[in-house]
C-alpha cells in the first residue's frame, strides 16, 4: 500500500494504492482517490480504479487548475471539480467514447486553462493507430472530437 496527498489552495486530492491478492486469479492492483477540505480530516471517494498492474502512483497527473477546480486522471479515467471539490465530474473514456472498443485507448494528457478550454490526448494500444485528441470548454465536465 502506498499514498500520496496534493494541496491546492482550498482542497486537497488523496491516492491510495492497494494491491488485492487472490490465490486463484493474479494479483489486481486499485487506487482510490479522496478529496477533502483544506483543514479537514475528512475525506470522500472520488473514484477507484483497478487495474492488472502495479504502477507507481500518478503524482503527475493531479493537477489545480485554480482554487475552485481541480482535475485528475489515470488509464481511461478522468475527474474535475469546480467547486473546491465537493462535487465531482467522473468521465470515463471505456463508457464515454462510443467507438472505444474499435479504438482502444488510455488517458495519456491532460491540459486545461484557467478560463475551462482544454485537450485531451488518447493514447492507442495498438501503437500503428494514431493518437486522438478531444476538446473541453467547461474544465473536462464534457469532451468532444
Amino acid at each position: 500500500m502506498d499514498k500520496w496527498e496534493a494541496s491546492g489552495q482550498t482542497f486537497k486530492i488523496r491516492v491510495t494504492e492497494y494491491e488485492e491478492k487472490n490465490p486463484v486469479m493474479l494479483t489486481k492492483f486499485f487506487y482510490v482517490f479522496d478529496s477533502s477540505s483544506v483543514g479537514s480530516n475528512e475525506w470522500y471517494e472520488i473514484a477507484a480504479i483497478r487495474t492488472d498492474d502495479d504502477i507507481p502512483i500518478p503524482t503527475t497527473q493531479i493537477r489545480f487548475v485554480d482554487s475552485e477546480t481541480g482535475f485528475f486522471f489515470m488509464i481511461y479515467d478522468y475527474a474535475v471539480t469546480t467547486n473546491e471539490g465537493h462535487k465531482w465530474s467522473v468521465w470515463n473514456a471505456q463508457r464515454d467514447l462510443t467507438d472505444w472498443q474499435n479504438h482502444r485507448t488510455f488517458i495519456k494528457d491532460v491540459k486545461i486553462g484557467t478560463n475551462g478550454a482544454g485537450i485531451m490526448s488518447l493514447e492507442p494500444f495498438d501503437k500503428r493507430e494514431n493518437p486522438t485528441i478531444l476538446k473541453t470548454s467547461d474544465f473536462g465536465q464534457h469532451w468532444s472530437s
